[in-house]
């Protein structure tokens, strides 16, 4: 039975020059979680809060996040830390009337939802959390617990492109993406449904030569693919580029938010994955090396 994959593709900007070549999915051999939990599809949430000690938010100071479709456990992030929530975090995260915060675009809190039911799917062996928002906004579809130290950041990352960097970054996206190949299953008469032009988020780092942090205008952008672009004197330059979602049936990449989780003041990047029979939230986080994965979410799937 295929499962909820627990690793994407990445493909940096060394590779971008075989932007085209670089399709395969490596989530198709991908197994169940390893866990001795028993969850049903149907199962209601406990009526107990659970315990699992090999969840690892026990430590002081750990907040913990939700994915944005399906609710499931994402990350947990204490200090300078940010790990993904295993599933292990399932059943102790499964709390009927826990609130939560709600979270924006740029990492501010915009409302409060609550915890108001779910139940669980056997595929991933985790529950699937119903929220409502009993205060503000639904913001992004993230959720970070109201417990713990993450508070939002000082400085927002918010930043807006002007009309001849939009238009600029509209001709390399859309010149990169004319490069993917077409998958077999999809009709050449049909237009692509997983757009890129309403997938925009523009963001800034501050630069932090200390750290050899050159900063900077960022661009991710999704749809068929998802792609980070950095504004270089005027002109758009490739970060990074993953393909994972490209010849998928599914509704391919989204960036939800850019902010700083770890305390560091450089913001990172979360995105939704939806391949058609999988799906999941990452967090992207910039260091010397390039874009890298920091976590992934349990996820969800129709296996």
């Amino acid at each position: 039975m295929t499962a909820v994959p627990t690793k994407l593709l990445r493909i940096s900007l060394l590779a971008a020059v075989s932007v085209a070549l670089l399709l395969s999915d490596p989530r198709a051999d991908a197994q169940p979680p390893s866990s001795t939990t028993t969850v049903n599809t149907g199962d209601p949430l406990p009526r107990k809060a659970a315990a699992d000690r090999r969840c690892k938010d026990r430590r002081a100071g750990s907040t913990r996040w939700l994915d944005s479709n399906p609710h499931v456990p994402f990350f947990i992030s204490v200090r300078d830390r940010i790990e993904s929530a295993s599933q292990a975090c399932c059943a102790p995260w499964a709390v009927k009337g826990s609130r939560w915060r709600t979270i924006g675009p740029y990492g501010d809190v915009v409302g409060t939802a609550v915890v108001t039911g779910g139940e669980g799917y056997d595929v991933t062996r985790c529950y699937e959390l119903e929220l409502d928002v009993v205060k503000g906004e639904a913001g992004v579809g993230i959720f970070a617990s109201t417990g713990g130290d993450w508070r939002p950041p000082a400085r927002s990352a918010r930043w807006e492109a002007s009309k001849g960097e939009h238009e600029a970054l509209v001709r390399m996206v859309g010149s990169i993406t004319s490069l993917l190949d077409e998958p077999t299953w999809r009709d050449p008469d049909e237009p692509w449904p997983k757009r890129w032009d309403d997938r925009i988020l523009t963001f800034q780092i501050q630069p932090d030569p200390d750290r050899g942090q050159r900063g900077g205008r960022f661009a991710a952008v999704g749809g068929r693919a998802l792609l980070i672009a950095r504004l270089d004197g005027g002109s758009w330059k490739l970060s990074f580029l993953d393909t994972s979602t490209a010849m998928a049936a599914g509704d391919g990449a989204r960036p939800l938010a850019a902010f700083d989780i770890d305390g560091d003041a450089i913001p990172e990047l979360i995105y939704h994955w939806d391949a058609g029979d999988s799906w999941s939230d990452v967090v992207l986080r910039l260091e010397y090396q390039g874009w890298v994965e920091a976590a992934e979410s349990v996820g969800g799937s129709t296996a």
